[in-house]
Protein backbone atom coordinates (compact mmCIF):
# COMPACT_ATOMS: atom_id res chain seq x y z
CA UNK A 1 0.00 0.00 0.00
CA UNK A 2 2.95 2.16 0.56
CA UNK A 3 3.31 2.50 -3.48
CA UNK A 4 -0.41 4.19 -3.86
CA UNK A 5 -0.18 8.08 -3.97
CA UNK A 6 -1.31 9.89 -1.14
CA UNK A 7 -2.00 13.94 -1.18
CA UNK A 8 -0.39 14.79 1.54
CA UNK A 9 3.34 13.15 -0.04
CA UNK A 10 5.41 16.07 -0.30
CA UNK A 11 6.61 16.79 -4.17
CA UNK A 12 10.08 15.00 -4.70
CA UNK A 13 9.16 11.76 -2.43
CA UNK A 14 9.42 9.28 -4.34
CA UNK A 15 6.89 6.08 -4.08
CA UNK A 16 7.88 2.71 -2.71
CA UNK A 17 8.52 0.79 -6.18
CA UNK A 18 6.87 -2.86 -5.93
CA UNK A 19 9.52 -5.58 -7.24
CA UNK A 20 9.44 -8.16 -9.66
CA UNK A 21 6.92 -8.07 -12.77
CA UNK A 22 3.24 -8.27 -13.50
CA UNK A 23 2.30 -11.98 -14.54
CA UNK A 24 1.16 -12.27 -18.14
CA UNK A 25 -2.73 -12.38 -18.48
CA UNK A 26 -2.62 -15.82 -19.97
CA UNK A 27 -0.03 -17.60 -17.57
CA UNK A 28 -1.12 -16.54 -14.11
CA UNK A 29 0.28 -18.24 -11.34
CA UNK A 30 -1.71 -21.06 -9.32
CA UNK A 31 -3.54 -18.63 -6.14
CA UNK A 32 -3.11 -15.07 -5.82
CA UNK A 33 -1.68 -14.01 -8.72
CA UNK A 34 0.31 -11.23 -6.95
CA UNK A 35 2.30 -13.62 -5.04
CA UNK A 36 5.62 -13.54 -7.17
CA UNK A 37 5.53 -9.77 -6.06
CA UNK A 38 4.37 -9.38 -2.26
CA UNK A 39 6.39 -9.64 0.51
CA UNK A 40 3.88 -10.95 2.73
CA UNK A 41 3.92 -14.07 0.90
CA UNK A 42 2.94 -17.46 2.47
CA UNK A 43 2.68 -20.92 1.36
CA UNK A 44 -1.23 -20.27 1.37
CA UNK A 45 -0.93 -17.76 -0.80
CA UNK A 46 1.10 -20.06 -3.38
CA UNK A 47 -1.35 -22.67 -2.91
CA UNK A 48 -5.34 -20.75 -3.13
CA UNK A 49 -6.82 -17.80 -4.43
CA UNK A 50 -8.14 -15.78 -2.02
CA UNK A 51 -11.84 -14.27 -2.30
CA UNK A 52 -12.89 -10.75 -2.95
CA UNK A 53 -13.82 -9.66 0.92
CA UNK A 54 -15.60 -6.21 1.22
CA UNK A 55 -13.45 -4.20 3.95
CA UNK A 56 -15.28 -0.89 3.93
CA UNK A 57 -18.02 0.72 1.77
CA UNK A 58 -16.94 0.50 -1.51
CA UNK A 59 -13.86 -1.16 -0.75
CA UNK A 60 -12.75 -4.26 -1.74
CA UNK A 61 -9.29 -6.82 -1.64
CA UNK A 62 -8.81 -9.86 -2.40
CA UNK A 63 -6.16 -11.14 -0.13
CA UNK A 64 -5.85 -13.47 2.99
CA UNK A 65 -3.65 -10.81 5.30
CA UNK A 66 -5.55 -7.60 4.41
CA UNK A 67 -5.21 -7.32 8.07
CA UNK A 68 -2.14 -5.55 9.47
CA UNK A 69 -1.55 -7.42 12.78
CA UNK A 70 -1.90 -11.25 10.72
CA UNK A 71 0.94 -9.44 8.90
CA UNK A 72 2.94 -9.00 11.22
CA UNK A 73 3.29 -13.22 11.53
CA UNK A 74 6.57 -14.69 11.41
CA UNK A 75 5.69 -16.47 8.63
CA UNK A 76 5.14 -13.24 6.22
CA UNK A 77 8.26 -12.45 3.87
CA UNK A 78 10.03 -15.86 4.66
CA UNK A 79 8.87 -17.27 1.00
CA UNK A 80 10.88 -16.43 -2.30
CA UNK A 81 8.25 -17.47 -5.38
CA UNK A 82 9.73 -18.25 -8.80
CA UNK A 83 7.35 -18.41 -11.81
Amino acid sequence: MVSIPRLDTPAGVRLESIPGAVPHPLNLPKGCKFAPRCKYCTQKCIDAEPELKQVAEGQFVRCFYHDKEERRSAEHGKIVVHY
